[in-house]
């Protein structure tokens, strides 16, 4: 299969099918896990120890809708008799269970027990079950004893082998030893057979009927930030009058007054559409390719009549160059997204990451485990999050022992007061320019992207702004709300205890505070405040410093003949445990 993975993605941007099971792929458990398919997920996948070739994979479309899960099928299989993969599909009103197969043609009775042991696993009496794979029992002898026990097998799970056309043919023979079976009804599961060039098997393309109500059907809102509306927004902040912000002495409501006009202005030139909520995925264009396919199939086909070995050498050769060709395409365009890039290192790790293992498939409906009841609305969980997000810090403070000893620094009377003296327009500028490119944002959803296209139009009233907060020394309230997203970390999913917030504060709010940062270590660096050691945070330090500074003293103490030893400490869940009013005490000093 390693060598087939351009034929396969080609094949797979024609078609986008929801699921796409493969049999006898050949490959280790490792590179199994390693191995991607453009817009597709690995779910479930079994991969032989001891002998080469066989196995089982089943990936699913990142875009598909409906959850699935995986069964972790590979402990019901067995090496050589029966190798399985299966994933569990959340569809109302009742479950799917879509089953991988792999035979090979030994012992059918030991290979149905295996089979049949993993299928008790399965409430098949209430659920949607489809088996596909390759069972290598020909269900064109209708007569063979194989078939008939395979038959007699599958209804005791009132499961029904379709009839297909030869999946596998050769000059000298067609059978049909792939199958596909299900207890739905005929008229539910519809196969069509394919040639794919890909393998001596055709492939089998099963469209199923399921009455539930998708969620396709729902719309996501979404701004429309493209180039065209970032312009029209820059043009008509360029004609904004600021008298009403400069004429405003509170800095809390100067700022409320700045927002509304930012927040008119954006929805006027980037309005808010509805669509339906897809993933991005980046499509090589296979497309330019189909005369090569073509040409690669009718060769096929005609030494599958013929059987000569001239016709083989020629299919040999077109499929060549029409594999050759498609690993072009792939090389250009990863050139071309590296090329159109503003991160260009961003891009390649992108690209790096693509072709690594892959994270654990994430279902696309969240869901929380709260008093052991499964909640899956979405406003719902938020809630959940935002309180537990909220309560965290106090419930773990309460839990540390109460006599933590606290060091405050005595307050020094000979050190000037940190003085912060007001910013222009000019400063504001570079400090915009020194922001990063990137798209998220905080609520006003006005990113650092857009700002900076946006500079020379912001830079005087922002100016305007910062001055108040520092004649004030008060920070604008609308600017202490965060967008905050729950980052999963690791263990259960459904346990909120393993999220972490991760907020996205407005842009404005970081511009402000990076100006007051630049005088705060200006204040720092002038009194000598600041320790020698400390090499976080500070311009020209680094882990890399910080690791250089480790080595050297190492060295100086074992040069002398002195023992030398290390304590590294890395804080569980730092934040949580921050007793807030002790931080506002040591600044406040």
């Amino acid at each position: 299969m390693s060598n087939k993975i351009e034929l396969l993605n080609a094949q797979l941007a024609e078609l986008t099918p929801d699921i796409v099971i493969l049999t006898e792929h050949g490959l280790t458990d490792s590179k199994t896990r390693n191995t991607r398919l453009n817009g597709y997920s690995l779910v479930d996948s079994y991969s032989r120890v001891d002998h080469i070739k066989g196995g089982v994979v089943i990936y699913v479309n990142k875009n598909m809708s409906t959850e699935a899960l995986s069964l972790n099928a590979a402990k019901y299989s067995v090496e050589l008799l029966c190798e399985i993969a299966a994933i569990k599909i959340h569809t109302k009103p009742r479950e799917t269970y879509i089953v991988g197969i792999y035979r090979p043609d030994y012992n059918l009775e030991d290979a149905l027990t295996c089979l049949g042991s993993f299928l008790d696993t399965i409430p098949v009496w209430k659920s949607r079950v489809i088996l596909m794979g390759d069972i290598n029992i020909n269900s064109l002898d209708k007569n063979s004893k194989k078939t008939k026990q395979l038959q007699e097998f599958l209804a005791i799970y009132n499961i029904v082998r379709l009839e297909l056309p030869p999946t596998r043919i050769t000059p000298h023979t067609k059978t049909s030893i792939d199958f596909v079976c299900s207890n739905l009804q005929p008229t539910q599961v519809i196969v069509d057979i394919i040639n794919t060039g890909i393998s001596d098997h055709t492939g089998q393309i099963s469209y199923i009927k399921l009455s539930q109500t998708s969620n396709t059907s729902q719309f996501k809102e979404k701004r429309q930030l493209n180039k065209k509306n970032i312009s029209a927004f820059k043009q008509m902040l360029a004609h904004q009058q600021w008298d009403e912000i400069y004429n405003t002495q509170s800095v809390n409501n100067a700022f409320e007054k700045f927002g509304k006009i930012i927040g008119k202005t954006l929805n006027s030139t980037c309005p808010i559409t509805k669509s339906k909520p897809r993933k991005k995925l980046k499509h090589i264009p296979y497309t330019q390719t189909a005369s090569l396919k073509n040409d690669f199939l009718t060769a096929q086909e005609k030494y599958l009549k013929t059987g000569r070995s001239a016709d083989k050498e020629d299919a040999n050769r077109k499929k060549k160059q029409y594999d050759l060709k498609l690993r072009a395409i792939r090389r250009e365009e990863m050139a071309k997204l590296i090329e159109s890039a503003d991160n260009k290192s961003k891009a390649i790790w992108t690209i790096i990451n693509g072709e690594k293992e892959e994270k654990e498939h994430q279902a696309t409906t969240m869901q929380l485990d709260i008093d052991g009841k499964l909640i899956d609305e979405p406003k719902a969980i938020a809630n959940q999050l935002n309180s537990y997000f909220v309560n965290i810090a106090n419930h773990t403070l309460v839990s540390q022992p109460q006599n933590m000893r606290q060091n405050t620094p005595k307050e020094a009377s000979n050190i000037p007061k940190l003085q912060l003296r007001p910013t222009c327009p000019a400063e504001v500028q570079h400090t915009i320019r020194m922001l990063k490119p990137k798209t998220s944002s905080g609520i006003d959803e006005i990113s650092p992207k857009t700002i900076k296209t946006c500079e020379d139009e912001l830079a005087e009233p922002l100016a305007d702004i910062i001055n108040k907060s520092f004649d004030q020394a008060t920070f604008p309230s609308k600017l202490k709300v965060a967008k905050v997203y729950p980052k999963f970390k690791k263990g259960n999913r459904k346990n909120p205890s393993n999220y972490r917030p991760i907020a996205l504060l407005s842009t404005f709010s970081k511009i402000i505070e990076k100006i007051v940062l630049s005088r705060l270590l200006d204040h720092l660096k002038s009194n000598n405040l600041l320790s020698n050691d400390q090499h976080g945070f500070t311009t020209g330090r680094s882990t890399t410093t910080a690791l250089v500074t480790l080595i050297e003293t190492i060295i100086d103490h074992l040069e002398n003949g002195n023992t030398t030893s290390s304590i590294f400490l890395d804080y569980s869940k730092a934040f949580d445990c921050l007793n807030h009013n002790m931080l506002i005490k040591k600044n406040w000093r």
